[in-house]
């Protein structure tokens, strides 16, 4: 129980890594993070439950090339998420995804 409540607290930090995608389930629920950081990647796109397996409450997204977020991106997510940094992207619109999302401050 120690070891889980040590993970569900974790900060990932995959900035810089030439992302260029991000998928359903990437990471495969094996772990819960507070903060993930996904900052100065090659992203176009958010795709449909792209953080439902990590259900972060911080989501760095800045500096990409998004320019489009599909109206389930943060499915599963929603709950917890807080903070959604898009700081330095290309998008045109807001994605009606933004308005399930009750606790972004």
């Amino acid at each position: 129980m120690i070891l889980f409540l040590l993970i569900s607290k974790l900060k990932l930090d995959v900035g810089e890594n030439f992302i260029t995608t991000v998928v359903p389930n990437m990471f495969r629920e094996t772990l819960r993070v507070n903060d993930l950081n996904l900052d100065h990647n090659y992203i176009e796109a958010i795709g449909p439950r792209s953080f439902a397996a990590v259900e972060p409450r911080r989501l760095y997204l800045g500096s990409n090339r998004i320019d489009s977020v599909h109206d389930e991106a943060f499915a599963g997510a929603e709950a917890n998420l807080e903070l959604i940094d898009l700081e330095g992207n290309i998008l045109n619109s807001i994605s009606p995804a933004f308005g399930n999302l009750k606790r972004l401050r």
